[in-house]
């Protein structure tokens, strides 16, 4: 509620004072002049001499709610609309064979990498804890191994994004034979093709990445990478496969950040599907210290390139910390707007004051009209 014109009270009041001053000035006018009063002091009061003396205050709260009225009362409905300039953020997850790794923790009890960064991706999108969680940001999703494969486009529908994200899995090759092959040891796969399934293709990914980001409008574009390993398609199983640094060029000459995230312990088992004699399905923890390695030095490089940040995980507590660091550094401005619409209100005492001053102005011309 508020008065849009509340000069007019002001100037009722002082009208007011001035109209009392008046009055004090001249005194009072008797109409006849009388030798004594004695003989009507004792007379009983009519109800129309008690009408009569409220008379005045009829004629004042007539005049104050006409002031009112010019002071325009109004009443204020006020509605509040948030606008957001978010970001658009594409996460590059890295799902080669070495993510199976049973090197991380989930409520106290033993996980294996992807399941650990599935966790955290969850609460980096939805909120939990230290994590705000980003609902006004646009989240896509690329997956990579041997190759990268966009799995959920840039979307605001983060219930559907984590749907897919959950459904992420590792593509184990199973071997007919029980023999014992460590799924990262180059030397022991039988075909090409084992090896394409089980490498990690990052200058894809970035590729891939790069190519959902580049027309999307939002305040920046964010690229942010996991792997656990280092480039072993370009150049060696796909020479035609991007090299992670010149993508990463690529992304920066489009106005793209980019973020590695190095994660996992250096020595972890990792499980290898075979097939029993008796055909059933297998998993066997195999010692993955001669083929694994995490190219620090390369995602280093494609952070520097990206004008973005490389960090290094080891637990999913610190992986936790290192997206807490990311939301930090990339903040979604919002900018709160008020609009209040008025409601006029002074039809209400103009009536009300309009009405007094006719009644009080018929009262005096009439019943209690006064001899001059």
């Amino acid at each position: 509620m508020r008065l849009a014109s509340p000069i007019w009270l002001v100037v009722f009041a002082l009208a007011a004072l001035l109209v009392l001053w008046f009055r004090h000035r001249r005194g009072r006018n008797h109409a006849v002049a009388y030798s004594s009063l004695k003989l009507v002091m004792n007379l009983p009061v009519t109800l129309m001499q008690r009408v009569k003396r409220l008379l005045p205050g009829v004629q004042f709260l007539g005049l104050f709610l006409l002031a009112g009225a010019l002071a325009r009362p109004q009443m204020g409905k006020e509605e509040t609309r948030v606008r957001t300039e978010g970001i658009a953020i594409e996460m590059a997850i890295d799902r080669s064979g070495s993510m199976a790794a049973v090197d991380c923790e989930l409520d106290g009890n033993p996980s294996d990498r992807l399941m650990a960064i599935k966790r955290v991706f969850h609460a980096f999108v939805q909120g939990d804890g230290d994590l705000p969680g980003r609902p006004d940001d646009l989240i896509g999703l690329v997956a990579f191994g041997g190759y990268a494969d966009s799995k959920c486009p840039l979307t605001i529908d983060h219930g559907a994004l984590l749907e897919i994200l959950e459904d992420l899995d590792i593509p184990f090759h199973v071997r007919d034979n029980p023999q014992r092959l460590p799924v990262m040891d180059r030397s022991l796969v039988k075909s090409q093709q084992d090896a394409l399934e089980q490498a990690t293709a990052i200058g894809e990914a970035i590729g891939v990445a790069t190519d959902r980001l580049k027309d999307v409008e939002a305040k920046s574009r964010v690229l942010i990478l996991l792997t656990d390993g280092a480039e072993t398609v370009a150049g060696v199983n796909d020479p035609d496969a991007p090299f992670p640094r010149e993508a990463a060029k690529v992304a920066a000459g489009l106005g793209i950040k980019i973020y590695t995230i190095g994660f996992g312990s250096d020595r972890s088992d990792i499980p290898v599907a075979t097939l029993d004699r008796f055909g059933q399905l297998r998993f066997e923890h195999v010692d993955a210290r001669r083929g694994f390695r995490i190219d620090v030095e390369l995602l280093e490089d494609v952070a520097r390139i990206g004008k973005g940040k490389f960090f290094r995980a080891t637990s999913t507590e610190a992986l936790r910390n290192v997206y807490a660091e990311i939301d930090q550094l990339e903040k979604t401005r919002t900018e709160g707007l008020t609009y209040v619409e008025y409601i006029e209100y002074y039809p209400y005492p103009l009536i009300a004051g309009l009405g007094l001053l006719l009644l009080h102005l018929l009262a005096v011309t009439t019943r209690f009209r006064s001899l001059p």
